[in-house]
């Protein structure tokens, strides 16, 4: 079997209403210190994150880099790591990381 090809990766910063100054607060922190721009600060479950979700994409070369700076620094605040290698069910469902606690994706919003 051929190995995909890593275009880059994603982080998904995962929130609600107790905690969205402290998202707020780490997405221009990312922007800030790892000079990544982070998306939008959505306010209601987008697509298959079943919580509050703010997307930060970054290049294959900073993995290493900007996962470490996130276990240390994300907070109370979850995160969902996944590669994007133009499969996004498998991309989110097999080949995932979480840092703090995981949960259940809405797969069907990719149509499996």
């Amino acid at each position: 079997m051929k190995k995909p090809t890593v275009r880059e990766f994603h982080a998904h910063l995962y929130y609600g209403p107790h905690n969205l100054p402290e998202a707020t607060e780490l997405a221009a922190k990312i922007n800030r210190e790892l000079g990544l721009v982070s998306g939008r600060l959505h306010q209601q479950p987008v697509g298959p994150h079943p919580v509050w979700s703010c997307g930060i994409h970054f290049p294959v070369e900073k993995f290493a880099e900007v996962v470490q700076w996130l276990m240390f620094n994300r907070g109370t605040i979850d995160v969902f790591v996944h590669p994007d290698t133009g499969d996004d069910p498998t991309d989110h469902s097999a080949r995932v990381i979480w840092l703090g606690r995981s949960y259940e994706l809405k797969m069907e919003a990719f149509n499996v």
